[in-house]
């Protein structure tokens, strides 16, 4: 999934464009969750949405000073 996005050279102009563009790689990001969620054990979730607390702390999109 990294791989394609740094592969990405031109985005839609068009809003509806880049929100399809967006919700494509959210669908993907989702797959990604539940098979690691599946391997561990637990249930998969529905969406990303609102499940932050459930969510590695790498992917909660957070930075953390050491």
């Amino acid at each position: 999934m990294a791989q394609e996005a740094r592969e990405i050279t031109a985005l839609p102009l068009m809003q509806s464009g880049r929100l399809a563009m967006r919700d494509g790689q959210e669908e993907k990001a989702l797959e990604i969750e539940n098979k690691r969620r599946v391997a561990k054990g637990l249930e998969p979730l529905a969406s990303l949405d609102g499940n932050e607390d459930e969510l590695p702390r790498t992917r909660r999109g957070r930075i953390c000073a050491r």
